[in-house]
């Protein structure tokens, strides 16, 4: 019947919505307070390196997700949220570039000193 193939193909929909969610915490984490507990923790500038590469390969991994499928009889278009996704992931990079250029600065400020 006509519902139970909804029923069956919501499912299907559910599961799929699924491989998202390994890139949930890139948009949940408050960026901004995980920034402010980063910076107390002083981390060495390879940390910084890895954390900005790790965004990179999250955004290059996000890239070749499929961006329409079919799943039954729904054409899905995951445009808006992969784009949304390398937003976030831009914004994480550009949130550690900034506190790394803030630390280096004082730390610089303090040798003139």
């Amino acid at each position: 019947s006509i519902s139970s193939g909804m029923q069956a193909n919501a499912q299907h929909l559910q599961q799929y919505l699924q491989t998202w969610d390994g890139y949930r915490e890139i948009w949940e984490i408050n960026k901004d307070a995980f920034i402010r507990r980063y910076q107390r923790l002083n981390p060495p500038v390879s940390s910084f390196d890895a954390d900005i590469a790790r965004y990179t390969e999250v955004a290059n991994n996000v890239q070749k997700e499929e961006t329409v499928l079919n799943i039954q009889f729904v054409l899905l278009d995951c445009s808006p949220l992969k784009f949304s996704l390398l937003n976030h992931c831009n914004e994480w990079q550009n949130k550690f570039t900034t506190l790394l250029s803030e630390m280096a600065r004082a730390t610089l400020n303090e040798l003139h000193t």
